[in-house]
């Protein structure tokens, strides 16, 4: 069995030397709803919490592709927040603010 989204983001974040803190702060999550995906009790995550974390951890598509796997999904191209989602990926664009407020403004 593979680990679990919340083992696998760990992992990341132990391997990469940040703090916890820093990741949820940087993603826009509050200390309570992280808490509840570190501890497995939040399973149902919605996809633009999913890539916020992986923007904010810089990863790159294929390592958030597999982390997005983690959790149940995987980049649809007909999906726009999938679609949006790999283009700040690709281009290595991490900037979480400008994601989040592409995304309100589209309605997606």
């Amino acid at each position: 069995m593979d680990d679990s989204f919340a083992d696998h983001l760990l992992e990341i974040i132990r391997k990469r030397n940040i703090s916890e803190v820093d990741v949820y702060k940087r993603a826009g999550i509050d200390r309570k709803y992280f808490e509840k995906i570190r501890n497995k009790k939040r399973r149902n995550l919605e996809r633009l919490t999913i890539i916020l974390l992986c923007l904010s951890l810089e990863l790159s598509y294929e390592e958030s592709s597999y982390l997005y796997q983690r959790s149940k999904y995987a980049f649809s191209t007909c999906i726009k927040i999938d679609v949006i989602g790999k283009y700040f990926l690709e281009r290595k664009i991490y900037d979480v603010d400008h994601i989040e407020k592409f995304c309100t403004s589209l309605d997606y």
